[in-house]
């Protein structure tokens, strides 16, 4: 389906909340765009270049730049890049707003600040408001036809040459000096296939919307800087300070834009919590196809065995990501840092411990800080490397840093700290059921079996049900 935009200026009228930067980025235009109600966006000085391993903005606007499949920043595969497979940003829609597949996010470009995350590429929507609120024509700037787009300050200016495109399995331009196709970063249609492109011609300047374009269509990218402040929040330090800042009723409340650092393992379970949301279309983008996202049950009861003093920790699978609450993720792709854009903090500071339902006998907390757990302390349980669950010992491992999420046991009264399972996935510490000294042996990896149409988990010779008792 086409979209087409009529030409003329129209006034917009921003909210006080968007605030400009007090200087122009390095690699940016003068001149501020306005690609939605409440954001604005500086462009790059010009089109996007990729010239050996080195990514930079071309020196002039007028300048056609690289062409490039849908895509192709490198991440996972640097082929694509060379060849132009144009490969997909989200598997399901979405755009690339958190994805490394986005050329700025996950390249540093050269002349562009040098640092990974700086950039991004407008998505069809950004595109389609910024036609629809700036004036634009047609025009020719030191001799290469293109169209232009005014600032909001009516005296700065963005120039989109008119580049052409390069065919599927072509080598030679197209259309050059006569069309310019620019990607964006919205996924269309078939997934696996297409994509949304802009394209302006010297008949038809209006920058209709090329929906459904092939992905391995090589077009012209043009990346934008937002506006809005940068944070940056690592599992090293303690965050609550600088989230503040920005957490509604007590911040300024503004969206902004968040570096996260924080490195997940692909296929293996890691606790993970942020003060922002995450939402479910984003998700795979981020995680990989086939994560596998887990929370504390509170909606269910049944888990737990007060007299037998063992208890299931009831998990059920989520798909979206809420502030301030702690999960068990595994990811099928590495993560190693992540950039999230336009978010609202609503969580600054570690939350209350989240229990199960009617019981309090194991609580997962969330951390935002780091936090100290008492060394040698049963009731805390912390995931270690292999899917593996430790009580705190002396030195670096009685910390735990932020980001992450921990266990909190309270056993029954006179107790001793119970056995722990955890459902669907089944990873086991316990210290009460080893024919050894049961000091030795602080956490086990469990193997399950079907036997009789019931989950059965063995456990150093012991056959345990789903609620921790014992099968014969």
């Amino acid at each position: 389906m086409e979209r087409k935009f009529n030409k003329g200026l129209i006034l917009l009228l921003l909210p006080l909340s968007v605030v400009a930067l007090a200087n122009t980025p390095t690699g940016a235009i003068e001149g501020l765009f306005s690609i939605s109600a409440t954001k604005q966006v500086y462009f790059s000085q010009g089109n996007l270049l990729h010239e050996g391993n080195t990514w930079s903005f071309a020196e002039h606007q007028y300048d056609k730049g690289s062409y490039f499949g849908w895509g192709t920043s490198g991440y996972g595969d640097p082929d694509t890049i060379s060849v132009g497979k144009g490969i997909h940003f989200a598997s399901i829609g979405g755009t690339s707003l958190y994805t490394n597949f986005d050329w700025g996010v996950y390249n540093a470009i050269s002349n562009g600040g040098n640092t990974p995350g700086l950039w991004r590429t407008l998505t069809r929507d950004e595109w389609t408001y910024l036609l629809e609120h700036h004036g634009h024509e047609w025009t020719t700037l030191e001799g290469q036809p293109g169209l232009k787009v005014m600032a909001e300050d009516k005296e700065h200016f963005l120039f989109l040459p008119a580049a052409g495109q390069i065919s599927i399995e072509a080598t030679d331009i197209s259309e050059a000096n006569t069309a310019g196709y620019y990607w964006a970063s919205t996924s269309s249609g078939d997934y696996d296939k297409s994509a949304e492109a802009y394209k302006m011609t010297a008949t038809n300047p209006e920058f209709e919307l090329e929906g459904n374009a092939n992905r391995k269509l090589k077009m012209s990218v043009r990346l934008v800087y937002d506006t809005q402040a940068w944070v940056n929040v690592s599992d090293r330090n303690n965050n609550s300070t600088e989230l503040t800042k920005y957490k509604p009723q007590q911040g300024t409340g503004l969206p902004i834009n968040v570096h996260v650092e924080r490195t997940l393992t692909p296929g293996m379970s890691n606790t993970l919590t942020l003060p922002f949301d995450i939402a479910t279309e984003e998700m795979e983008a981020i995680f990989g196809k086939g994560y596998q996202l887990l929370q504390l049950n509170t909606n269910e009861t049944g888990s737990i065995d007060v007299e037998a003093q063992t208890f299931a920790v009831n998990l059920v699978e989520k798909t979206s990501i809420k502030a301030g609450v702690p999960y068990l993720i595994t990811p099928t792709q590495a993560v190693n840092n992540m950039h999230f854009y336009d978010r609202v903090i609503q969580v600054s500071t570690n939350e209350e411990c989240v229990a199960g339902v009617e019981s309090d006998l194991v609580q997962f907390c969330g951390l935002l800080d780091r936090t100290h757990l008492e060394s040698g302390n049963k009731n805390y349980l912390f995931l270690y490397p292999n899917d593996e669950l430790v009580w705190p010992a002396d030195g670096d491992n009685s910390e735990m840093y932020s980001l992450r999420a921990f266990f909190k046991v309270n056993p029954p009264q006179g107790g001793q700290a119970p056995l722990l399972t955890f459902a669907p996935r089944m990873v086991i510490t316990s210290p009460s059921v080893t024919t050894d000294n049961p000091q030795s042996t602080i956490a086990l990896r469990a193997h399950k079996i079907i036997r009789d149409g019931q989950l059965i988990i063995e456990c150093n010779g012991y056959m345990l049900n789903l609620f921790g008792q014992r099968v014969k």
